[in-house]
């Protein structure tokens, strides 16, 4: 009871911190990079459940088993399957029947008894979007933090991530159906208009906003003259990596139809947000100081831009759009 009640306590006292670090740790979820939006996932569990041995198992219905794909505190060369049958395991109950699982449900359920390997105390299904995507599962955890409370707290964490989990798990699709350039490691032109035409479709269903920038960085051939095509791509990365930065990784960036061109596709972003976010680049890379081979060098960026509009729902129709702004600039 002491236990309990100091946790009852620490929970009242640190509620407004636990919801700035909760919304530190959710900026952790917005890259395309899947194993990393993983482990950001069971980092904050971790943080927020005390738990120390949890994992994340990914559905695979062709196979009908769920696969570990993250996990924290498990010892290597530990006997534990990393594989499981959807139908005779309590992860795969949870993924069909979308429904949480606590231990507490063994007395009171015998097929739940049955398919009980001692290794969940607590089990979430984990959407990306709206659709099942997988499971947590707590397998060790302090008796103090096994209540209502946690379960709930768990429960929103996993909620918060579903959108960014479904945006890292399409872009990992994507790239890994396709080589990424050798050099800036960008995904190409039609990995870029695939995603795009998945993407504006979802977003016409769901009536959001949607945007997609194209930067074009003008003096490439003057710079690769200079100091070499090699070392002018790789200050395209580092243009890359700098808009990671300015769009907290809430977009998809590609090569776009040539060398030169990045495309970056935008979601939950409308004209004028796209405007701004232009404005932004254009200023954050005149302040920057660039260089190639220790000299400094300038970078002469343009950039176009266009947004899902009732007038204009097409791929080819917005990067039309996009393509003839940068056109008039060159003029």
């Amino acid at each position: 009871m002491e236990t309990i009640n100091r946790e009852l306590e620490q929970r009242v006292s640190r509620q407004q911190d636990s919801i700035t670090a909760l919304h530190s740790e959710m900026q952790g979820l917005y890259s395309v990079n899947l194993d990393k939006a993983l482990e950001t996932i069971l980092g904050t569990v971790q943080r927020f459940s005390g738990a120390s041995i949890l994992s994340i198992w990914e559905a695979h219905p062709e196979s009908k088993d769920l696969r570990m794909v993250a996990n924290r505190g498990w010892e290597e060369g530990a006997s534990r399957p990393t594989v499981v049958s959807v139908e005779n395991s309590i992860e795969g109950w949870v993924a069909r029947n979308n429904t949480t699982f606590s231990v507490k449900m063994l007395g009171q359920y015998e097929n739940l008894r049955k398919m009980d390997r001692g290794v969940n105390i607590m089990t979430f299904p984990v959407t990306a979007g709206r659709k099942i995507w997988g499971v947590l599962n707590l397998a060790d955890m302090p008796f103090s933090k096994y209540n209502l409370y946690t379960e709930k707290l768990i429960t929103m964490i996993l909620a918060l991530a579903a959108p960014a989990l479904e945006r890292a798990v399409e872009y990992e699709a994507v790239v890994t159906q396709a080589e990424v350039h050798p050099v800036t490691g960008l995904p190409g032109f039609a990995q870029f208009f695939s995603l795009l035409n998945e993407t504006l479709l979802r977003a016409r269903q769901n009536k959001e906003t949607l945007s997609v920038l194209i930067l074009e960085l003008t003096n490439f051939d003057t710079l690769s003259e200079t100091f070499g095509r090699k070392n002018t791509l790789q200050l395209i990365s580092q243009l890359a990596g700098q808009m990671v930065i300015l769009s907290r990784n809430k977009a998809n960036l590609f090569h776009y139809k040539n060398e030169n061109q990045i495309a970056l596709l935008y979601r939950n972003l409308d004209y004028d947000g796209a405007s701004l976010f232009s404005l932004e680049a254009l200023n954050g890379i005149n302040a920057n100081v660039w260089s190639l081979n220790e000299k400094s060098v300038n970078l002469e960026v343009m950039v176009g831009y266009a947004s899902l509009s009732e007038e204009q729902v097409e791929a080819e129709g917005l990067l039309q759009i996009a393509e003839n702004i940068l056109e008039m600039q060159k003029v």
